[in-house]
């Protein structure tokens, strides 16, 4: 999952089992649908792991 997200261009952090994800009221409307489709892409089973 973390490297699904890296690959869409966000910027996550790995906390031990955990990804941290840090949005603000900056983050653009185009960040959110590329971590929306990000997570669909990993929901479909890309064959990717974390």
């Amino acid at each position: 999952m973390h490297r699904t997200l890296t690959e869409a261009g966000l910027v996550t952090a790995l906390r031990g089992d955990w990804i941290r994800l840090s949005p603000h009221a900056s983050t653009s409307p185009e960040t959110a649908a590329r971590l929306a489709d990000a997570l669909r892409e990993a929901r479909r089973g890309s064959g990717r792991e974390a």
